[in-house]
């Protein structure tokens, strides 16, 4: 079957509970389950220390991102994207606006956990400074009964000038002529305002 993939950038909104089907239908390809509804709806509440985002072409959702604020350190906790759309800069249009929503809320410092056989999102995440530091035996589950592991990365000075000017060049359209996050796209997710294992790509 042919997968016809529009050719429009996608832009980031917040998530909302009319989302829940699809974005679980995501999380259900991407990982192999699904939270529930119940624990979806408790996620996106009034939580200042979460935010929950969608990536939308064309009025249909390909991917979402979420994060969870833990004093001054923000947690990427789930980034999860439609398989037909890997590879074209939503993962890295979403983490860049959950990054600039870390920022807006005083977070020094960010961390995600992601599987160690998923090069692809560790380069992504690489690209905007997380560094492995270690690794969580065991905490993927595989179809097939089995594990895997997760590597544990971090991005220090969050707050920082350097990541700042790492931001603003994931927010311009790149090389391969993907489009960049507009200003207007990535203000949506402001200040923390509404955890999950992070395996996006």
């Amino acid at each position: 079957m042919t997968v016809s993939v529009s050719a429009s950038a996608p832009t980031i909104r917040p998530m909302r509970r009319a989302d829940l089907p699809v974005v679980r239908t995501i999380d259900a390809q991407a990982y192999g389950d699904a939270w529930s509804r119940e624990t979806w709806l408790a996620e996106i509440g009034e939580r200042p220390d979460r935010v929950h985002l969608v990536a939308e072409v064309d009025g249909r959702i390909v991917g979402h991102g979420g994060s969870m604020l833990v004093l001054a350190d923000v947690h990427i906790t789930t980034v999860a994207v439609e398989a037909a759309w890997h590879r074209r800069g939503v993962a890295r249009r979403l983490v860049t606006a959950l990054l600039v929503a870390a920022r807006a809320s005083a977070a020094s410092a960010a961390t995600l956990e992601v599987r160690a056989s998923n090069a692809a999102a560790i380069s992504l995440y690489r690209s905007f400074g997380f560094a492995p530091v270690g690794a969580r035996r065991n905490y993927y589950p595989d179809p097939g009964g089995g594990h895997e592991d997760a590597i544990v990365m971090w991005l220090l000075d969050l707050d920082g000038d350097e990541v700042a000017r790492r931001l603003v060049a994931m927010a311009a359209p790149d090389e391969m002529g993907r489009d960049g996050v507009e200003p207007a796209a990535v203000a949506v997710a402001g200040p923390m305002q509404t955890g999950r294992r992070e395996d996006g790509t």
